[in-house]
């Protein structure tokens, strides 16, 4: 055999090594799912399909989420067949403003008792915060200390990567809708 033939044979030794080890080396076990992030964002429920909504609570599409959808999901989230999490995509400075009032409220574990408030004006207001039950001094001081701006800033940066444009955005599984109707959930949630 010549020099060139034992070229070959030795490069073709090689690459069935190289493919034998990359095709059976060991694989580190899949990921987990990443719900802890998902469960430090105010949610209601734990169990079933995750409903993750992005929201700007002074526009008018996400009122009507929260007012008349919410309601409507309450069974579901009852029976353990979906949650619902609550993310931020504040459109606008008021929009952020709402958007860190809400991560305040949640401090205080008042997030839903605080929301109807909100979405009810489209000024953060201190008599919101006191008929909502919260510590108005301490919710006052959150928001001075702007204390969740940069948890804001990453639930805008995480909905950029799923592209996420327009609030109210609602995610189900690997579809999404603008439509804030509870028939649009329904629909994805009976895909997903």
């Amino acid at each position: 055999m010549g020099e060139r033939a034992e070229n070959i044979v030795a490069i073709t030794v090689v690459a069935l090594v190289s493919i034998a080890v990359i095709m059976f080396w060991p694989r580190p076990a899949p990921a987990a799912p990443q719900t802890d992030f998902i469960m430090n964002d105010p949610h209601l429920g734990e169990e079933g399909q995750a409903i993750i909504v992005y929201c700007d609570y002074t526009i008018e599409a996400c009122r009507t989420f929260i007012n008349e959808t919410v309601p409507q999901l309450e069974p579901l989230i009852t029976a353990g067949k979906a949650y619902l999490v609550m993310r931020d995509y504040p459109l606008s400075e008021q929009g952020l403003l709402a958007a860190e009032a809400s991560e305040c409220a949640d401090e205080q574990g008042l997030f839903w008792a605080y929301l109807p408030h909100l979405v009810a004006s489209p000024n953060v207001t201190l008599s919101g915060a006191k008929a909502a039950g919260l510590d108005t001094n301490d919710f006052r001081r959150c928001l001075e200390a702007r204390r969740y701006e940069t948890e804001v800033e990453d639930d805008v940066s995480r909905a950029r990567t799923l592209y996420v444009t327009t609030a109210p955005t609602i995610i189900i599984g690997n579809e999404r809708t603008t439509s804030p109707s509870f028939t649009s959930i329904e629909r994805l949630l009976a895909q997903a």
